[in-house]
């Protein structure tokens, strides 16, 4: 179990419990923005789980067995539809439900794994990672676009630039794409 205040070892114990499932599933937020390059802090444990809400009683379980024994179920037009719960250690654990949607599905064709703690993960790609956090710089304050930027910056030229500007339109983010292909190209 993770122990408190080592947010890695909660990831890591929420990683091993998915991994036992045969849903794909990927590590997004702030864990996501540490594994392509930005050190900062989180409250939570962010992943997006590749099946319909519906189905959520599928990991309901599991949800629960990893948290603190209760779920909450949260719809919102924001951020979407998730199940939450606490962990032991304090931080919350968010289960994002993405199936239906050409982009999620691009998303997890997508996803990369990374080296963590001696552990393979499963993380959001850092492009679409970058185009969830430009959507997340529109609906409110926050560290999003710094996060966006600094992750250009570490990918520079590895971080494709042009599928950026091929899906910014999806996401109507489109003019912050400009600003994060400087700073991938080390103008900004």
């Amino acid at each position: 179990m993770g122990e408190p205040n080592d947010a890695g070892g909660v990831l890591l114990e929420v990683v091993e419990a998915f991994e036992a499932t045969e849903y794909a599933f990927m590590i997004v937020g702030a864990f996501a923005v540490m594994a392509h390059g930005r050190p900062r802090t989180t409250a939570d444990v962010d992943l997006a789980i590749h099946l319909p809400f519906k189905d959520r009683a599928k990991v309901g379980n599991i949800v629960e067995s990893i948290g603190d024994g209760t779920i909450e179920e949260r719809i919102s037009p924001e951020w979407g539809k998730r199940l939450v719960t606490t962990h032991p250690s304090g931080l919350n654990i968010e289960v994002f439900f993405v199936a239906g949607h050409s982009f999620y599905e691009r998303e997890f064709e997508r996803r990369v794994r990374k080296r963590f703690r001696g552990r393979t993960v499963p993380f959001i790609s850092p492009e679409d990672l970058i185009l969830r956090k430009l959507v997340n710089t529109k609906k409110r304050r926050g560290p999003d676009l710094e996060d966006a930027l600094a992750v250009a910056r570490v990918q520079g030229q590895a971080l494709d630039t042009e599928y950026l500007r091929e899906h910014c339109a999806v996401h109507r983010v489109c003019s912050l794409v400009e600003r994060i292909a400087s700073a991938a190209e080390g103008k900004a």
